[in-house]
């Protein structure tokens, strides 16, 4: 795997799914920490698929609210695609329902985050089809 993309330094891999895989990286002309998804390359040789992802990452990239993830940039890399985002630090939902159970207020409190998160997108005309415990981050302030 490359050690860098375009101006990111790749620090470690923090998940993997159908779209790619997601790494920690740092960004080396703001000095930020971000993440960035590769494109899986099954995705990349289709010319249908490889436009829907880019018109989402745009559409996505267009939405501005504090319960989804920024999106920075979208480009391609050694013939990689890949999307620049805001890192989000803490755990994802899943790793947390894995400890056990929420208190009430916190899980209410979870889930009307990703209400409004939705909310949000679909005014803007975004659907997102794969909303599961595995994308959504819990930060600090909830766990």
């Amino acid at each position: 795997m490359y050690q860098s993309v375009s101006h990111y330094r790749l620090i470690k891999s923090i998940g993997s799914g159908g779209m790619g895989q997601v790494w920690k990286a740092e960004d080396l002309k703001l000095q930020r920490t971000v993440a960035i998804k590769f494109v899986t390359h099954t995705l990349m040789e289709d010319p249908q698929s490889k436009e829907r992802i880019t018109h989402e990452a745009r559409s996505a990239a267009a939405l501005n609210h504090p319960n989804i993830a920024t999106v920075y940039e979208i480009g391609e890399d050694a013939g990689r695609l890949f999307i620049a985002m805001e890192y989000v630090e803490g755990q994802t939902l899943r790793s947390r329902i894995e400890q056990g159970p929420f208190e009430l207020a916190a899980a209410l409190d979870v889930a009307i985050q990703v209400a409004e998160a939705l909310s949000a997108a679909h005014k803007r005309g975004l659907i997102h089809c794969d909303i599961k415990d595995s994308i959504v981050m819990i930060c600090r302030a909830v766990l």
